[in-house]
């Protein structure tokens, strides 16, 4: 393929996905949500791989779930909530972390009862680590998108120092 036709081939793909983020925002954000998810269960099972034979599959899920969540935050900051990721990187990332503990915990948990409860999983963790992360994923995107990368809360502090008439009527009566 040409370099031309490269370029002109990322030129429609960027020019569609954002048509469908005007279009289907929250569809849009979900389907990005779980490509960085996606990424980030590589990461995970990698680290589960490396670090399960040194420390047992607890102590494993553990840092490989604490590792995913890092590199997820970032992502879904750069490319899911890019509009939204408004402050500290540092209080947006504790805020992730804090959100994403909940499904950090029903994934760990998930994982665990399927290794302990049946064979399959048992034999084979990795398969027991994809299935707790497809438990935590939807409670992880709601949680962020309604908390972590919620502007709103900004926006609407901002709407009312700039509010012309608002700040006209608060000067008036004297706030």
């Amino acid at each position: 393929m040409s370099r031309l036709n490269r370029f002109n081939l990322s030129s429609k793909l960027v020019g569609f996905i954002d048509r469908s983020r005007s279009r289907y925002a929250e569809l849009t954000r979900l389907v990005t949500f779980g490509f960085v998810g996606l990424s980030g269960m590589l990461i995970d099972l990698g680290v589960l791989y490396v670090v399960h034979p040194l420390t047992g599959l607890a102590i494993g899920r553990a840092v490989a779930i604490a590792t995913a969540m890092t590199w997820n935050f970032f992502g879904n900051r750069a490319v899911t909530f890019q509009d939204k990721a408004t402050g500290s990187v540092w209080q947006l990332y504790w805020k992730f972390v804090a959100s994403c503990s909940f499904g950090a915990a029903v994934n760990w948990t998930t994982s665990i009862a399927l290794a302990a409860n049946i064979e399959l999983f048992r034999e084979n963790v990795i398969l027991s680590a994809i299935g707790g992360v497809l438990a935590g994923f939807l409670l992880n995107f709601e949680l962020c998108r309604r908390w972590v990368f919620n502007n709103s809360h900004h926006n609407q502090s901002t709407a009312r120092t700039t509010n012309p008439e608002r700040t006209n009527a608060n000067q008036l009566h004297g706030r």
